[in-house]
């Protein structure tokens, strides 16, 4: 080992070796000399050596980093690339982009419909132009199905899923997009189809139930969903377990983060962000972070709400490897406000803007769990349509102009919440 060399600590159990130079994890150069770490003067120009790979760092650039290629990942502040031997500071590191304005949308080798159970969901016709990019009109929706895969009406998602790093930085999709419905309203009032739900309905334009349009990040093997939910008023954000383990509970959950300005071909730049370091996601609009969810796995209590299944939750949380991103229309007819209770009629539950009832009489292929607010268990059962498969008439029309998918900082400061993390100098590690 090359005692001119600085080697980082890349855990808790890392052994030092006499003579050698570390990096401490408050960034403190220091020397184990006789059973003993000493802090020394930090050299104008060192050496790193990362996974047997020998870098060469500026004394301004010292920061206790993490290899990942040709990139120097620094857990707190900053992503570095080297050009010709040379280290520059990098805002975000791109792992997939395109932009639809002038780079096709390609669903061989980049994107891939999202089907489960028979069911794929491609109900919507895209086109592509230089002005706005890709248009993906769902107009109007035809596809139904049984369960929460009725949710879906077009989804695609990358061909790849991307590794989330352990360190101290974010994978994000960001997409600039924008969103209206088509077949709520004829002439200001609800449309013939759309009446029958008026019972449930405040006011239409907040509405993400009836269409909407999504940006989404996904890990199909934890069953984890990051989306944005656009309706023609409001942008929220959703946080989502979905059935695909061996938990028993479900849950989703939608929270209005943004009003929309009244022109809605007007886009917005959308991005949600996965720290698995922190284990926390964020959401963000036009570069700022409107909210967040801390300990990724774990339900919400806030009550402001729309919300679907989950009368008992799995208590843990879940660390996420990989995710995939994607963008579509959707409908949501099973979610319901937070405080409205359900009512129980014969062996139906009327909940949200469509009937459910127990899974018994459905068989699969999903089960769902319908909240009861005072955490009293309810039986298991699964939404369903009352009535022939065909839609109410309304629809989705969803732009995208840039999309990509990459590696940030994370913010440093609480946004939404009353603690904040620790940072990694209040760690315990040791040599």
């Amino acid at each position: 080992m090359d005692t001119n060399v600085l080697y980082y600590v890349s855990s808790p159990d890392t052994a030092p070796v006499i003579n050698s130079l570390y990096l401490t994890p408050t960034n403190k150069i220091v020397q184990y000399v006789g059973k003993k770490l000493r802090r020394i003067q930090t050299p104008e120009v060192f050496y790193v050596n990362i996974n047997n790979e020998i870098i060469r760092i500026k004394r301004n650039q010292r920061k206790r980093v993490i290899a990942n290629g040709n990139y120097l990942i620094v857990p707190h502040d900053t992503l570095m690339k080297s050009i010709n031997g040379v280290w520059f500071t990098m805002k975000e590191k791109p792992l997939f982009s395109r932009n639809f304005k002038v780079e096709p949308f390609d669903l061989e080798q980049d994107f891939q419909f999202f089907d489960a159970c028979d069911y794929v969901a491609n109900d919507g016709q895209p086109t592509q132009n230089r002005k706005t990019g890709l248009t993906v009109s769902s107009v109007p929706f035809t596809k139904r199905s049984q369960g929460i895969l009725d949710h879906t009406k077009f989804l695609v998602l990358t061909q790849q899923s991307f590794t989330v790093p352990d360190a101290d930085i974010e994978l994000f999709v960001e997409a600039t997009m924008s969103y209206r419905s088509t077949g709520l309203t004829i002439n200001g009032e609800l449309a013939p189809g759309i009446r029958k739900y008026a019972a449930g309905i405040q006011n239409i334009k907040d509405e993400p139930r009836l269409s909407a349009g999504t940006l989404n990040l996904v890990d199909l093997d934890t069953g984890m969903v990051f989306d944005f939910v656009f309706s023609d008023s409001t942008i929220y954000a959703l946080y989502e377990h979905l059935p695909v383990t061996d938990d028993t509970y479900v849950f989703t959950f939608a929270k209005a983060v943004a009003s929309r300005p009244d022109d809605l071909t007007k886009p917005v730049v959308l991005r949600i962000g996965y720290n698995k370091f922190r284990n926390e996601v964020t959401w963000y609009i036009d570069g700022n972070p409107v909210y967040k969810v801390q300990k990724v796995g774990l339900p919400l209590v806030e009550r402001d709400l729309y919300v679907l299944n989950g009368a008992v939750y799995p208590k843990r949380e879940v660390k996420i490897e990989s995710l995939a991103a994607g963008f579509g229309t959707f409908t949501l007819l099973d979610f319901f406000p937070f405080d409205e209770s359900y009512e129980e009629i014969g062996q139906s539950f009327t909940i949200g803007l469509e009937k459910v009832r127990p899974l018994a009489d459905l068989g699969e292929p999903y089960f769902q769990r319908m909240p009861d607010q005072l955490g009293n268990p309810v039986p298991q059962t699964e939404f369903v349509y009352e009535g022939p498969p065909e839609q109410d008439g309304q629809g989705a029309i969803i732009t995208i102009g840039e999309f990509k998918v990459g590696l940030s900082k994370s913010p440093s400061k609480c946004y939404y919440l009353d603690r904040c993390y620790y940072p990694m100098s209040e760690l315990k590690w040791k040599f």
